[in-house]
């Protein structure tokens, strides 16, 4: 077993210096390979938290295989973190499939300039495979955010088109806004002449 570990090693110093592709697609496949092993050994299947800086972002969202929640938030003080503290336990019970990315508002205003997203709304975006499929401002409805979390979960080979997303639609998906009745309603229909 350790003949085929060194062989492998050699193998990839080898490789590494042949191209960049190469060189950063061993790094990324590294990573990943240590995280999953962190994720069995250490935490279990939960999700991971990260502390995210401007600089890192761009290669946070595109982490291959897991679903991206990014939380921007003003400093922890006693207030803010009483308000969200039903929805952050709610985010650590997900799967490890899952990386949230929490940004600190004050450390990274250029990001948060850059992606449009003001400093003093707490704001929680979805990305899967580096795009966004879903911006939650201000207070979270926590119901609705796992449903988000959890379709994309299920169907993570779902086309993602800007900021929409196509997909099979739940039968009882309703626009935003209406409600179904309690019964339906049977009208009468009279053929046309």
């Amino acid at each position: 077993m350790k003949a085929v570990i060194y062989i492998v090693l050699v193998m990839g110093a080898l490789l590494l210096p042949a191209s960049k592709f190469v060189r950063d697609s061993a790094i990324v496949f590294i990573k990943a390979m240590a995280t999953g092993i962190e994720r069995l050994v250490i935490r279990g299947d939960y999700a991971e938290i990260r502390l995210v800086d401007g600089d890192e972002f761009n290669e946070v969202i595109h982490e291959p295989g897991r679903l991206v929640i990014m939380s921007v938030q003003k400093e922890m003080t006693a207030s803010s973190r009483s308000e969200v503290l039903e929805l952050d336990q709610a985010i650590k019970r997900l799967p490890a499939k899952v990386l949230v990315a929490k940004v600190i508002a004050e450390q990274n205003a250029p990001l948060l300039a850059e992606l449009n997203i003001p400093r003093d709304v707490p704001t929680m975006r979805i990305y899967s495979r580096g795009k966004m499929v879903k911006e939650f401002q201000g207070s979270v409805d926590k119901d609705k955010f796992l449903r988000v979390v959890q379709y994309h979960l299920d169907n993570p080979n779902v086309k993602i088109h800007g900021d929409a997303f196509m997909g099979p639609m739940h039968p009882d998906w309703m626009p935003e806004g209406v409600e179904a009745r309690g019964k339906k309603v049977a009208v009468p229909v009279t053929p046309l002449e």
